[in-house]
């Protein structure tokens, strides 16, 4: 198993806490967000690589790679435009032939609470092209992008939504390669757009979480989030 995570944004929400430092190396009690991500992901005996696709403080996230111990492989790459990130990144990574085959898409600044490992055989097994997970929207405070029927996801790139988008992503994307064919070279695509073209020419499946993930998006969510890590020393998934 292969995890993609998305990180190369400049954490701007997040500036007055981090400064200059990447969002993902917040810092929680003495611990860096990667830090705690990666002794989560330790959880998985089949993990094979994380691969975290950077941007903005790219020299500092491979820098603290150094002091991170797992039996899985850790690598960082660089999306040339500084806080990019993104459909930029992943379609980049695409054409470096950095991806496998079947791989998970993560963001670099929620925690999941579900067994992506249990969810991930599940999808490989079905031979799916995509997989999204979802979250009922009064459990999160977010706009309801997905919509769901007879198990087929629809996602909404628009800010308003129509009343049938009634759940929120979970930011935990399984992918094929394969629905990347159109899209590979254009780069300038957002990503949310580019999730709901992919839906509108797949048959994209959707698993429904039922715990919150732990998000730091901004300072407010932080607060929450700091005492949250801080609960989860010994958290089992």
């Amino acid at each position: 198993m292969q995890i993609v995570v998305l990180c190369g944004g400049k954490g701007s929400r997040l500036k007055e806490l981090n400064g200059e430092t990447p969002k993902i190396l917040t810092e929680f009690n003495n611990s860096t967000y990667l830090e705690i991500l990666v002794n989560y992901l330790k959880e998985y005996d089949e993990l094979e690589e994380l691969v975290l696709l950077t941007g903005y403080g790219h020299d500092q996230v491979k820098g603290k790679l150094i002091d991170i111990k797992a039996h899985f492989r850790i690598s960082a790459y660089r999306d040339e435009v500084l806080g990019g990130g993104g459909s930029r990144s992943i379609l980049g990574a695409v054409k470096q032939n950095l991806l496998q085959e079947n791989f998970v898409l993560i963001f670099g600044d929620s925690l999941p609470q579900f067994n992506i490992q249990q969810v991930f055989k599940k999808f490989v097994s079905n031979n799916l092209d995509m997989m999204m997970t979802y979250i009922d929207s009064n459990l999160v405070k977010e706009i309801p992008r997905v919509a769901i029927n007879r198990n087929r996801v629809s996602y909404s790139s628009k800010t308003y939504p129509e009343d049938k988008y009634s759940m929120v992503d979970y930011g935990v994307t399984f992918f094929n390669l394969s629905v990347f064919s159109k899209f590979a070279y254009n780069y300038n695509l957002d990503l949310k757009i580019l999730i709901e073209k992919i839906t509108e020419n797949h048959y994209v499946y959707g698993y429904k979480a039922k715990k919150p993930y732990i998000e730091f998006g901004n300072l407010e969510s932080y607060k929450v989030a700091y005492q949250r890590f801080l609960d989860l020393t010994k958290w089992k998934i």
